[in-house]
């Protein structure tokens, strides 16, 4: 009976052993410890690509990785790490591990290349209203009046935004997705949000007027145009003789970048800026008899555009290091363009600002981000607390809460068994 009882005991302290080794064990195989990439640094004329390569450390852990740019005018990066070179300068390819605890960066140098064939979207982020439709409109540097490159267009989401062979994209649910349109061998990226209406200001209609070359009057033209809070027009169709004269009334004075297409095989017809001194915008284009006219660009108006006092909803801020985050900015008027204030980090090396105004946690310590007015009347501070990873140590408290159950387990186990034995003995020796 000691023998036994002995053995049980061995048995039960090695059981115990087994499960608090592999207990500790298990944290170095639940967390990354770092990425490692092929290149540091890359070097890509206009138009250019790279298919980045990552391993993330240990080689047997989960190798995902998120990715994005911190100026897309410059470089883009697909879900997969496909660089993409959209303009000349310097930027950085941030890349993120599966678990989001480590992350590093990619500098990427971008140059002209004039022997290189350039296409980019003319927007590479839209807002939808939930059923509404756009197009996807492109610049060809090549020759703008001839295009035969062969398209292809596609949504990571179809449950968010559809895409037809046209490029022209359906909102479907709210959320976002990304299109992809690839012409040949060149790829871009549009970034699609489809919201109820917050972000988006729909249904204005301006009435405008059309002439041919012979000057006849086409009365009831109905030009759609629509806005974006900062009241980008995304786009507006008419139908035009051989020669057409347009006149675009009740639009604010400002300056605007018009870029006409032939939306019927995508050709690129002509773009040019345009300043507007009155009421309407009159410009003349060439077009094929027929053909669908797209019109696109952006008002520059300083009219109720410019914030005049800024605030913010949050003055005090906690992030992870790798997180993004957006703040919540109030200005006055309401509606005003937040892309006209002047955004700063007392630290970029704690705390950077993306292109899309996005506060990038770049390392543990505190910085300040400052919001001012142009004209310098009005500022608004968040300061921003960058906290180390903390599962790491949380990983410790739960492994040794976990050796403490077990503990106590097995003692209870052991006084239980103890007690067990002992009146198995009593019964015993009565019987005895």
């Amino acid at each position: 009976m000691q023998t036994k009882v002995h053995s049980i005991k061995i048995l039960s302290i090695m059981l115990f052993a087994l499960i608090t080794i592999s207990l500790f064990q298990f944290p170095a195989n639940a967390a990354s410890q770092g990425i490692v990439l092929d290149k540091n640094d890359i070097s890509l004329g206009v138009g250019n690509s790279y298919q980045l390569k990552w391993t993330v450390i240990p080689s047997d852990d989960d190798q995902s990785a998120t990715f994005y740019s911190k100026n897309t005018s410059i470089a883009n990066v697909s879900a997969g790490g496909l660089i993409i070179a959209t303009g000349k300068g310097l930027t950085e390819i941030v890349i993120k591990s599966g678990d989001g605890l480590n992350f590093t960066t990619c500098k990427v140098k971008v140059t002209e290349n004039k022997d290189t064939e350039v296409i980019n979207l003319a927007e590479t982020e839209l807002y939808l209203r939930k059923g509404s439709s756009s197009s996807i409109f492109y610049n060809y540097n090549k020759d703008e009046y001839v295009f035969s490159k062969s398209s292809n267009f596609s949504s990571s989401d179809e449950e968010i935004a559809t895409v037809d062979e046209n490029g022209t994209i359906k909102a479907i649910e709210n959320g976002s997705t990304t299109i992809t349109a690839t012409f040949g061998k060149i790829i871009c990226f549009c970034k699609v949000n489809v919201g109820e209406g917050t972000k988006y200001i729909s249904g204005r209609k301006v009435s405008g007027t059309l002439l041919n070359a012979s000057n006849k009057l086409y009365k009831n033209t109905t030009i759609a145009i629509s806005y974006t809070k900062n009241n980008k027009i995304y786009y507006a169709t008419v139908k035009t003789d051989s020669y057409g004269k347009f006149t675009f009334k009740g639009i604010k004075d400002g300056t605007y970048n018009f870029a006409y297409y032939d939306a019927s095989n995508r050709k690129v017809i002509h773009s040019n800026n345009i300043k507007v001194s009155g009421k309407d915008i009159k410009y003349t284009a060439i077009l094929n008899k027929g053909t669908m006219l797209a019109v696109q660009g952006e008002i520059k108006s300083e009219e109720n555009t410019t914030p005049k006092t800024v605030s913010l909803s949050n003055e005090y801020l906690s992030m992870n290091i790798g997180d993004i985050k957006e703040l919540n900015i109030i200005t006055t008027p309401r509606d005003a363009d937040i892309t006209k204030l002047k955004v700063t980090s007392s630290d970029k090396s704690v705390v950077d600002i993306n292109d899309k105004g996005e506060l990038v946690a770049i390392k543990s310590g505190y910085a300040d981000i400052t919001y001012k007015t142009l004209d310098g009347k009005s500022t608004a501070v968040c300061k921003v607390n960058v906290l180390e990873t903390e599962s790491t140590e949380y990983s410790l408290i739960y492994i040794a809460l976990i050796f403490l159950v077990i503990l106590i387990i097995f003692f209870c186990f052991l006084k239980t068994y103890k007690k067990f034995m002992i009146q198995k003995k009593l019964r015993e020796d009565m019987y005895d």
